[in-house]
């Protein structure tokens, strides 16, 4: 009878414990998320832990981290989807969840784990989403630079039609290829049916995704609208030198590609090939020995 005492000691821990989360969750105050889209679906189970971290931290995080982090999530597209202290909790809670679940398996198995390979969990998981999200950030910025001459032609279109810029920049987003630089748009109407000028609009996102060519590209609507000359030859200048540039990079990575193939083939290729080629060769040299 005792043998099943511990166990089942354990497991009303457990379930005490989950009840006490989910009674404090409902004792947090709850930050407004009508401006927000819901967080993705893989932080689901995580959010409790996340505002149950959020809660205490929230007011104690550095105005450099919290530049840092708003930063890496306008560039990932994830500023509506996360405010500042639940990106830092959710990975916080990623390091928590993976640390917790490592000392359970080893409790468990009887195994006694040095505390040098719980911090280095910790640390790994906790990275994990940063760094995930900025190799997301980065090939977002690509995509966004390949798409953008679409686009511009789109909106290059709908102007000489005889459509303002607002509307040549919704009928992009109606016709325009899925991906980052249509939810970049998208998000320009968005702040623009806010109460934004365009002139705001434009500027901020400028500002989310730190691209030479869409800070290009804004600055001389700016100026062509300030300037009052037409849209449609700026539209026009900008969709050519942007397929021009495009055309150009992939030269670029086309002439670099020959180079990033000496590694492989000195180190992998040549070796078997050379062993390929040798190996008859000493086949006959021991038989006539």
């Amino acid at each position: 009878m005792f043998d099943y005492l511990i166990p089942m000691l354990w497991a009303t821990s457990a379930v005490m414990a989950a009840l006490g989360c989910l009674q404090l969750t409902r004792l947090i105050r709850e930050e407004q998320r009508s401006h927000l889209d819901q967080p993705p679906a893989w932080t689901v189970a995580l959010w409790p832990l996340v505002k149950l971290l959020q809660w205490p931290l929230e007011q104690h995080i550095p105005d450099s981290l919290r530049s840092a982090t708003q930063r890496l999530l306008d560039r990932s597209g994830l500023s509506y989807q996360f405010t500042v202290p639940e990106f830092i909790c959710t990975a916080l809670a990623l390091a928590v969840s993976f640390t917790g679940m490592f000392l359970l398996l080893g409790s468990w198995a009887q195994i006694n784990l040095p505390t040098w390979l719980f911090a280095a969990i910790f640390l790994l998981s906790g990275a994990a989403l940063p760094l995930k999200t900025r190799d997301h950030a980065r090939a977002r910025g690509l995509q966004i630079v390949r798409q953008l001459p679409v686009y511009l032609d789109f909106m290059l279109m709908a102007v000489e039609a005889g459509i303002n810029l607002n509307g040549a920049i919704q009928q992009a987003v109606r016709h325009g290829p899925p991906g980052a630089m249509r939810d970049e748009w998208s998000r320009v109407l968005r702040d623009i049916r806010t109460g934004l000028s365009r002139k705001e609009a434009l500027l901020s996102l400028s500002d989310r995704c730190d691209l030479s060519e869409i800070r290009t590209l804004v600055s001389t609507l700016a100026q062509a609208e300030i300037s009052g000359s037409g849209l449609v030859n700026t539209l026009r200048t900008q969709a050519l030198q942007r397929r021009v540039e495009r055309f150009q990079r992939a030269e670029k990575h086309a002439m670099q590609a020959p180079v990033k193939l000496i590694f492989p083939l000195v180190v992998f290729i040549f070796p078997v090939t050379f062993l390929v080629l040798a190996f008859p060769m000493l086949i006959k040299l021991k038989d006539t020995l």
